[in-house]
């Protein structure tokens, strides 16, 4: 179960959305909430060369998270902690959520639609990446304030692709579907399997029309397996859940269309960035995280936020000194 979520903040209204949310799902799971604002040196050090006006700082966010902990706890009678760090900004959330033995964490994207690493926004790519807890990443709505949900979800859609990195999601969606009573709805997209044809001329002008069909039958029957013995997994944990398999070119579009179908209100699943790439979180999750209005509950592969750790201290120790 969830016993205590992590909510990262910087001051801002978008950041502070995440709290009527948080609130929600511990209120749920009978978790307790930690909030943590983490100052970066260098930031502080912009604002003035006096030490003592950088004091007031840490001061005056220390004051500020008090008091909204102090506020979350009498309000909504929720175990309310909270922290003020120095250091890097990702580096510190991470390094909170394991002091505090974090379960989820909580956080409003920054970023805004358009270029590919600016969607999310660096905080949140790298917390999504590095974190050792999964991440619930929220848009921000024009409102200063995101209330708490009422009923929270309905429908956790998760979808699948038959990799065993795509199916490490299915332990922490089946524990927010167990304290919220939700339905999680399983999807595979299947790609048509293509015609092999000697003919590269009628490949490159017919390309949706040369469809295997017996192969594709086939791969959809495989998926269906696939996910009905998962689905019978699951409802041994007395978990309600369907299964669904949808054949389509484009697999992001698909998944969204069937997530508006359906009803769905979140969509849990894996990333599948390696390391420290570019790639900040796979191309799949990112094509659905652009196209959704919901919240969407990210698991990054133990092995890939193993591999960003070693990353991160390999190009710390690599990095040049900085001058005396």
């Amino acid at each position: 179960m969830l016993a205590r979520l992590l909510v990262p903040l910087d001051r801002s209204a978008v950041a502070e959305q995440a709290i009527g949310h948080a609130v929600a799902i511990a209120r749920a799971c009978h978790a307790a909430l930690d909030l943590v604002i983490v100052s970066e040196p260098e930031a502080l050090s912009i604002l003035s060369d006096d030490a003592a006006a950088v004091e007031a700082k840490v001061r005056t966010d220390t004051l500020y998270v008090r008091e909204l902990a102090h506020e979350v706890s009498a309000t909504e009678c929720i175990p309310t902690t909270h922290a003020v760090l120095r250091g890097e900004v990702v580096a510190g959330i991470a390094a909170r959520a394991r002091a505090i033995g974090a379960d989820l964490i909580i956080m409003t994207s920054h970023g805004r639609t358009g270029l590919s690493r600016a969607w999310l926004g660096s905080v949140a790519d790298g917390v999504i990446r590095s974190a050792p807890a999964q991440v619930l990443m929220l848009r921000p709505t024009k409102e200063r304030a995101m209330p708490a949900p009422c009923g929270l979800y309905r429908r956790i859609l998760v979808p699948l692709d038959g990799s065993p990195e795509a199916r490490e999601i299915l332990r922490p969606a089946a524990t927010l579907a167990q304290c919220t009573n939700a339905r999680i709805v399983l999807v595979r997209v299947v790609r048509p399997a293509p015609m092999i044809t000697s003919d590269a001329s009628l490949a490159l002008l017919y390309p949706l029309l040369l469809r295997d069909e017996v192969a594709t039958t086939s791969l959809v029957d495989k998926a269906r397996e696939e996910l009905a013995e998962l689905a019978r997994q699951l409802a041994a944990r007395g978990i309600d859940v369907e299964h669904d398999v949808v054949v389509a070119e484009h697999v992001a579009v698909a998944v969204l269309d069937f997530a508006r179908a359906r009803g769905a209100d979140l969509i849990a699943m894996s990333t599948t960035g390696r390391g420290t790439s570019r790639l900040v979180i796979g191309s799949l999750a990112d094509k659905i995280v652009r196209g959704t209005e919901l919240p969407v509950l990210f698991s990054t592969p133990a092995h890939a936020v193993a591999r960003t750790l070693i990353d991160a201290v390999r190009d710390e120790e690599l990095s040049p000194a900085s001058p005396s």
